[in-house]
């Protein structure tokens, strides 16, 4: 099992109390821009509602968060770092088949959470960085429902559940 894309939304919301977490995926046609540096940096994403928006139109994804104290931070994958995460977790798993942009928009939460710009607490940093290194491990998706248990607090990650995919479970 491994940790899924709603799982990790809210072990985020858990580490950083009050922060609000976003998560998209940029299709071809979308007005897509990342403002860097200092005086405002940002992205600014524009869904073309019009447009395509298939799998394959995904040319990129982004994940941003804004601590309760206001502060800002903010990662972004395009679509060769995303193919490259997929290809790295096995490839062709049933969770990337069928619920690719769920898995893109994980991938860019994933370099967020995982970058060391995002201040995690103490209990939850270290449980969470767990799971995600045993995704990466040679086994790939090893099986994470202990930690996602711990992380919770004792409740059961049941299959099917948001919080963990194990084959098909992923839910939009």
């Amino acid at each position: 099992m491994q940790l899924g894309y709603k799982g990790l939304t809210l072990l985020a919301h858990r580490a950083n109390p009050g922060a609000t977490i976003s998560a998209a995926v940029v299709y071809a046609s979308d007005h897509f821009l990342i403002r860097a540096g200092t005086d405002d940096p940002g992205i600014e994403h524009r869904p073309d509602l019009q447009g395509s928006r298939t799998d394959a139109d995904i040319v990129a994804a982004y994940a941003s968060i804004r601590l309760a104290d206001g502060c800002l931070a903010f990662e972004w994958c395009d679509r060769s770092e995303i193919d490259k995460r997929r290809k790295a977790g096995g490839g062709n798993s049933p969770a990337w088949r069928n619920h690719f942009a769920a898995m893109a928009r994980k991938t860019a939460l994933r370099k967020l959470l995982l970058g060391g710009t995002v201040p995690l607490s103490p209990s939850l940093a270290s449980p969470l960085v767990e799971a995600l290194q045993a995704e990466d491990s040679p086994q790939g998706g090893t099986d994470s429902s202990s930690v996602v248990d711990a992380l919770l607090g004792g409740t059961e990650a049941a299959s099917g559940s948001p919080f963990v995919v194990d084959g098909e479970s992923e839910t939009e």
